[in-house]
């Protein structure tokens, strides 16, 4: 099955769409999941660790969280929200198949509520935040009709708001010296550069950093550390 490693993430390998891998009984038993190699650089360059608490805002349908439950221990912790209803069950299926699979398996939760209801006002409570953001899907366009007929800049705009919206809630849930992991399917200014501007404008006490992982690979992404 095996064809070639990912560069970027030595626990995947490239495969054969034909071979239709999401058949086979290994997939239904979750000893592997099928995901976007690009997309496996989000959580790579993450600084997770055995006992980190790790947030994902907005999950589904569960690639990031369940390739972030590779560097969590048993003392780990992985909270994996998705606020629409439909994509949260699958999100809960996709986790449960694989969860079951994992010896010695960190505290899982999977939810199903607003980000900003995941705020504890007394204390913040994650190591990580991810948050895959909802985007525009200019990076969707090869491979989807919908994408291209959709795209506007007003749309744009549009999922800027929700982003930065979603960085000041992962601002209140991450602890100081913890991680915001912001990453989008999209190629715009609008929605990367200017939501990060946007964002560190009322958070100077986070700072943006290129992890090496993706300056030696990938090229700059956004990471706010606090």
């Amino acid at each position: 099955i095996e064809k070639e490693i990912v560069s970027w993430c030595k626990d995947a390998s490239y495969f054969d769409y034909t071979e239709k891998l999401g058949t086979r009984q290994e997939h239904q038993d979750g000893l592997f999941y099928i995901g976007d190699p690009s997309a496996m650089a989000a959580v790579e360059c993450l600084n997770i660790k055995e006992n980190s608490q790790v947030i994902d805002l907005c999950s589904a349908p569960g690639g990031k969280s369940i390739h972030a439950l590779n560097f969590l221990g048993p003392q780990g912790k992985l909270i994996s929200n998705e606020i629409d209803f439909k994509r949260s069950k699958t999100l809960h299926e996709n986790i449960s198949r694989i969860a079951g699979a994992i010896k010695d398996d960190p505290y899982i939760q999977v939810t199903n509520e607003k980000p900003i209801d995941l705020v504890n006002p007394r204390e913040a409570i994650a190591d990580v935040v991810i948050v895959d953001a909802p985007c525009s899907g200019e990076a969707m366009m090869r491979r989807s009709e919908l994408a291209r007929r959709q795209w506007s800049l007003k749309l744009a705009v549009k999922m800027a708001e929700i982003q930065v919206e979603l960085l000041d809630v992962a601002s209140q849930l991450v602890r100081p010296g913890g991680q915001i992991g912001y990453f989008t399917c999209t190629f715009n200014e609008v929605e990367n550069e200017n939501v990060i501007d946007k964002f560190l404008e009322t958070h100077s006490d986070f700072k943006v950093v290129a992890p090496d992982i993706l300056k030696e690979k990938l090229g700059d992404e956004n990471i706010a550390i606090r």
